[in-house]
């Protein structure tokens, strides 16, 4: 568990090959909703596929909650409808 632990954190240097076939693996199954022996039972193009659009999508996601983040912290805001005025095609 420690080992796993230092591993995620990156408390150690990434050199572990088995950890990091494991995390891997871990991280399609889990991005694709799928069980780790579904995603060991891929072949290895599909594996490798599955990996580089999670992965990117992964990156996408991040990119925007960063930018959502920033707006917040900015004071952008999004504007509301004002109750009681109509609507422009009224």
């Amino acid at each position: 568990m420690t080992e796993i632990y230092d591993f995620i954190t990156r408390e150690t240097e990434q050199t572990n090959i088995h950890l990091m076939i494991e995390s891997s693996t871990y991280f399609v199954a889990k991005h694709y909703g799928i069980s780790i022996p579904d995603v060991l039972s891929m072949s290895i193009d599909d594996f490798e596929q599955s990996f580089v659009w999670a992965s990117a999508m992964k990156t996408i996601e991040g990119e925007q909650i960063e930018s959502a983040t920033k707006d917040v912290k900015g004071g952008t805001r999004i504007q509301t409808t004002k109750a009681g005025q109509a609507f422009p095609y009224e």
